[in-house]
């Protein structure tokens, strides 16, 4: 294919790292099983790691019932915290927060149902226009979901009559002051009649961004999985999903019977049949910026992959691997890494046309491997501490990547203090406990040898959580190895 390398816009190539921002999602998400589950409404937690795809699906799935029978309701929440339900009760003589679930679950019942009844507005008809207009200038439609919530704890610590689905909404028209009686009753009506005759649902995400790990934000989200579930029983027409990173659902299902059941919740993976939708997922992506017809089955996602780049790549003692194939095995098997690793080959390379060359992808995978470190003590950066000098400690430790667990014991007890990983309370974890974590986040894989010992495969944590602290045998995740030996 006749391209100049140096035409090439990497971003619209392989597309924003934030599907929020990213425009052409629509051309080019990728459906799985998964996704067809989650839009059936059965799951009321969607869980995924860091760059799993969670909001790439909730984008999907808003547009996706624009234009279906029932009304999307989205809900987004920004980097921002508790600091605006904190002035809120200040500004009422009201005292500190609450780290009361129950307390949040009532505020969560109300919010939601507010963003209802904001979300029926439009199929409103007799007084469309002049409610519209009001809420605009009073700054309903355009305060920050923050703000909105904080309006309904308010309302729970004052112990106002709350909104409820079993009957009529008792919906707030005060600030509407140019509303005559007559058409406050009108509109009651009409809202009601609308919530009540349609179908719903609900989509809530971010929940990540302004997490922090305190007993006033697990206790917010606690509250927010129980308000899900009254709902859901007082309302037959309603669908609520929220997406959630699954480090914070470990640390919020803990100890906590709100989660015993499992059946309303789903983790993402993308662990099919050869990573076929992940190979999809980049030759979409590549099929649409090069004006190519999609391709619809395994065959032809090779030749996408090959506009761009070379089929293969010299690798060890090995002849060649399918770049594909390599590429995957270096990530954690995540929609956002794996992009951000191909548009960095793309970067790095210096060819005057495509495909890549092959001496691209070292230096790439050099930047993307230290970006791999840092992005890992990020993630977990509100429940463990050092993790990042913790992973450096390794380098130099063995000549070879596997590593029997007594030898990793042994490494982590000979680590110098700031090389040990720390909760977030601050007490430092026991060598055992690091070895768990340390697998967990996916630092380490669990070694599984097959075919009388010739073949090695790998599992990760959510393949097979157990650890025989005497025979396990680990190795250290592709992702960081060019980091170790650069």
């Amino acid at each position: 294919m006749d391209v100049n390398r140096a035409d090439i816009d990497v971003v619209k190539l392989f597309g924003k790292d934030r599907a929020q921002e990213d425009a052409n999602l629509k051309y080019y998400f990728v459906k799985t099983a998964q996704y067809d589950e989650i839009s059936q409404g059965s799951r009321e937690l969607v869980l995924g790691r860091k760059g799993a795809g969670k909001s790439a699906i909730f984008e999907a799935l808003a547009s996706e019932k624009e234009l279906s029978s029932e009304i999307p309701v989205k809900i987004s929440f920004d980097g921002e915290d508790f600091i605006y339900i904190n002035n809120k009760l200040r500004s009422h003589e009201i005292g500190e927060l609450v780290s009361d679930e129950f307390k949040y679950s009532l505020a969560w019942k109300d919010f939601i149902i507010t963003e209802i009844v904001f979300s029926s507005l439009s199929k409103l008809e007799k007084t469309n226009s002049m409610v519209q207009k009001m809420l605009v200038e009073k700054g309903f439609v355009k305060e920050k979901t923050w703000i909105k919530f904080a309006n309904s704890m308010l309302k729970v610590i004052k112990g106002a009559k709350l909104q409820s689905v079993g009957g009529e909404i008792d919906f707030d028209f005060t600030p509407l002051t140019e509303l005559l009686d007559t058409d406050r009753i009108v509109l009651r009506d009409e809202i009601n009649e609308i919530i009540h005759n349609n179908n719903f649902f609900v989509l809530i995400d971010n929940l990540d961004e302004p997490w922090k790990n305190s007993p006033e934000m697990n206790a917010w989200l606690r509250g927010l999985v129980f308000a899900i579930r009254q709902i859901k029983r007082e309302f037959n027409n309603l669908k609520v999903v929220a997406f959630l990173r699954t480090d914070i659902y470990d640390v919020i299902s803990r100890g906590s019977d709100l989660f015993d059941s499992k059946s309303e919740i789903t983790t993402i993976d993308w662990d099919d049949n050869n990573f076929y939708s992940l190979k999809l997922l980049v030759a979409s992506r590549i099929a649409y910026y090069f004006h190519k017809s999609p391709p619809n089955n395994l065959s032809q996602i090779p030749d996408m992959w090959d506009i761009v780049f070379p089929a293969s790549v010299n690798y060890g003692q090995q002849k060649t691997v399918v770049l594909s194939d390599y590429l995957i095995e270096r990530t954690f098997r995540r929609p956002r890494e794996l992009l951000q690793f191909c548009r960095q080959i793309v970067s790095e390379s210096r060819a005057n046309a495509l495909p890549i060359e092959e001496n691209a992808i070292s230096p790439a995978e050099i930047i993307y491997s230290n970006w791999k470190v840092n992005d890992l003590a990020g993630e977990y950066s509100q429940t463990y501490k050092q993790i990042d000098t913790c992973i450096l400690s390794f380098i130099g430790a063995r000549k070879t990547w596997d590593w029997p667990c007594q030898s990793i014991l042994s490494h982590i007890s000979s680590c110098q203090p700031e090389e040990i990983i720390i909760r977030s309370n601050g007490i430092a974890v026991s060598p055992k406990e690091c070895v768990e974590i340390l697998y967990l986040i996916g630092f380490l894989r669990k070694v599984i040898i097959r075919g009388g010992g010739w073949r090695k495969q790998y599992k990760l944590y959510y393949q097979d959580p157990n650890i025989n602290f005497i025979n396990t045998v680990f190795d250290i995740h592709p992702a960081f190895r060019k980091k170790f030996v650069q």
